[in-house]
């Protein structure tokens, strides 16, 4: 395991080093580390602990450098305006919150925010004036994501136990922070989680790559993008997260009849790809039982686990008593991250295992306003910049997989990947556009 220490350090300095002498590189390295590194973005490095804040900063810094080195200090906040929106509308609330500290506040925000935005930002900016750094993105994407599938699927047999993840706990010195997420995420049992700290994790980004994909096949017409999307829907089967699999679907069957319209070969193919999901559930019978309960609109059934349609309920109503002091706005940034690793699940709302419960207890019915608008830019953004609708759908299909999957489980850092599968998505296709454009002409 000192070999794997001594990689892992060698990659996180590879990372620094690199952003003041090639930027570009620095950057697909980070995003390769974010796959195939628990750490959430965080390094550490001869017993030097950097936090992602401070990791993202320097990468800003960094970029800042670039940009003046190349003689171009413009930047194009096209895509990050809906985020920008939606962080400083939050940290505006800050001071009318009930119950979480300003300075606690801010610094969750902080981490969020400079995690969201910043390499997001950063990839769109050189993507849309740099076709090779895309080609660059992709081949990363597939290459990392392919290892982090394949070691999914090499443990099967281990019994829930993960090797590689227990030891990038203990490295990181966060054995304490994973035994809570697992104790407090209303999991009995080890399920798989790839590279990721959690499978709810694990299963997200899967989900989202496996949209792009098939975006990406749709536009190359290449098959291994199609193999590729089987391999990662198998490894969401594994993972046992079946909101990874209903949004999954969701995405796929909106993106296919959008693209295609509605026509024979669309239904075949989406009917093959619905058995085929279908198939691999009914496999499982643990994983068939949670997909009952979704359906228990009664929630008289006592033999199936998950949430049931009545507990969501339940869930709602108790978050409505939970900020009955302050309905406007909430009880402040991060309270619903502070309650569980400090107090543990909370008696009527669990782990808060959905978007609507995290935004109502931090903040109220104005949170709710703010994230609708969100909403509604996130959407509007690609129509403004993409001019052909069927590379619209792409981008709503992305959107749409986020917010089914954060109702659906809640919000553990999901922004930060959403925002960067956001972006080069937007990328990828605006690129595409261009240079149709001048092909034509």
């Amino acid at each position: 395991m000192n070999l794997l220490t001594t990689i892992i350090q060698i990659f996180s300095v590879s990372i620094l080093v690199l952003s003041f002498i090639r930027f570009k590189l620095s950057v697909v390295l980070y995003l390769s580390f974010l796959i195939l590194v628990p750490s959430s973005g965080s390094m550490y490095i001869a017993n030097l602990y950097l936090p992602p804040t401070l990791i993202n900063l320097m990468l800003l810094f960094s970029f800042v450098i670039f940009k003046i080195r190349k003689d171009n200090i413009s930047f194009d906040f096209r895509t990050l305006r809906p985020f920008l929106f939606l962080f400083i509308s939050l940290l505006l609330m800050f001071f009318f919150s009930d119950t979480v500290d300003v300075s606690l506040q801010l610094r969750v925000f902080l981490s969020d925010f400079t995690q969201t935005c910043t390499l997001s930002f950063i990839i769109w900016n050189i993507a849309v004036k740099d076709e090779k750094f895309i080609t660059r993105i992709k081949w990363t994407l597939t290459v990392s994501f392919l290892i982090a599938a394949i070691y999914s699927v090499s443990i099967t047999r281990l019994g829930g136990f993960n090797p590689y993840t227990s030891f990038i706990s203990a490295f990181f010195g966060r054995e304490k922070d994973f035994a809570s997420i697992y104790a407090y995420a209303d999991i009995e049992r080890v399920r798989n989680q790839g590279t990721m700290q959690h499978p709810m994790t694990w299963a997200f980004y899967l989900s989202g790559i496996s949209t792009i994909f098939l975006s990406m096949f749709y536009k190359e017409k290449k098959v291994s993008y199609l193999l590729l999307v089987c391999l990662f829907v198998l490894c969401i089967i594994i993972a046992d997260v079946r909101t990874g699999l209903v949004s999954t679907v969701i995405a796929i069957l909106y993106i296919s009849y959008r693209y295609n319209k509605i026509n024979f070969k669309t239904v075949f193919y989406s009917i093959a790809i619905v058995l085929f999901i279908v198939g691999l559930v009914a496999a499982n019978k643990e994983l068939t039982e949670r997909f009952v309960s979704v359906v228990d609109l009664g929630g008289t059934r006592t033999d199936v686990t998950g949430s049931s349609f009545q507990m969501r309920v339940d869930q709602f109503n108790g978050a409505l008593q939970e900020i009955a002091r302050s309905p406007i706005f909430g009880k402040g940034y991060g309270w619903t991250t502070y309650y569980i690793r400090y107090v543990g699940r909370h008696p009527t709302m669990l782990s808060f295992e959905s978007l609507i419960l995290v935004i109502l207890c931090n903040h109220g019915i104005a949170g709710i306003i703010v994230w609708a608008v969100f909403a509604v830019m996130i959407f509007k953004v690609p129509r403004k910049i993409l001019k052909q609708k069927r590379n619209v759908y792409f981008v709503d299909g992305i959107v749409i997989f986020f917010f089914v999957y954060a109702i659906m489980t809640g919000l553990y850092g999901y922004l930060v990947p959403f925002g960067l599968f956001y972006s080069f998505l937007l990328a990828y296709l605006y690129v595409g556009e261009r240079n149709n454009l001048i092909y034509y002409n």
